[in-house]
């Protein structure tokens, strides 16, 4: 029972701190350079990456939660 909460709240907990990290990311100088450019941080397959990570966590979350939805039992 105890993993059943604990791999919902890492997966969320990891979101999180990437989320925050995109965020943060206003507070850097060069982030009005990068802002005015054509995407913005869009631009950069990091930040891609970071989008595609968070979406692959919550997704994760949502399957822990409703386990009905997971089309690949092992």
């Amino acid at each position: 029972m105890l993993t059943s909460t604990v791999k919902p709240s890492f997966r969320l907990a990891a979101a999180a701190f990437m989320i925050s990290g995109y965020v943060r990311i206003g507070n850097l100088m060069i982030d009005a350079i990068i802002q005015n450019q054509y995407g913005g941080h869009s631009q950069y397959l990091t930040i891609q990456g970071l989008f595609i990570a968070v979406a692959t966590m919550l997704l994760g979350v949502v399957i822990d939660l409703l386990p009905f939805l997971n089309f690949c039992d092992h």
